[in-house]
Formats: C-alpha cells, structure tokens, sequence
C-alpha cells in the first residue's frame, strides 16, 4: 500500500493534499456565498416582475395589453429558477 494513503488514515496529509484540502474548502465557501446572491437575485427579479404586473393590470392601459403575458411568463420563470436555486443549496448544504 502507499504509504501516503496509510498516514491519510492516521490524519497526517502529505503536503499536497493538505493544500488541496484548504483550497476545496475556501472554493467551496465563495460557492456558497456566490449561490446565496444568485437566490436573492432571482427573488428580486421576480418580485420586481410581480410589482410591474401588477400595477399594469390596475392601470389597464395599451402596456397591459401588450405585455400582460409576458410578464407573468417572465415571473414563472424567475419564480422557477428562485425555487431551483434554493432546492439546489438546500441539497448541497447537506
């Protein structure tokens, strides 16, 4: 057997691995705080869609009219990737 792979056993990482180690876990950690902004972006553009929607069906006006399906399709859709987002980081934090 290798003899590196007995001392992983033991806790004693040769040089290379332990390197290895420290940089997956702060990649790791910058993929979670990146992950964490993507969530709040996707919530944000939903919201804001909804706001958008909804004044525009208050108003009934030609915007209304023209964009009415596009915007609640553009709202599934962030809505969509919101909820994927947040499924996804739940699985990974586990």
């Amino acid at each position: 057997m290798v003899s590196w792979v007995n001392n992983a056993t033991r806790g004693d990482w040769p040089l290379p691995l332990a390197l290895c180690a420290a940089a997956c876990a702060a990649y790791i950690k910058d993929m979670q705080q990146s992950f964490s902004w993507l969530i709040v972006v996707a919530v944000a553009a939903t919201l804001v869609v909804l706001v958008v929607g909804v004044i525009s069906m208050l108003r009934q006006g030609k915007f209304n009219a023209q964009h009415s399906q596009k915007l609640m399709r553009y709202r599934v859709l962030f809505q969509f990737a919101a909820i994927a987002l947040i499924g996804i980081a739940y699985l990974l934090s586990r």
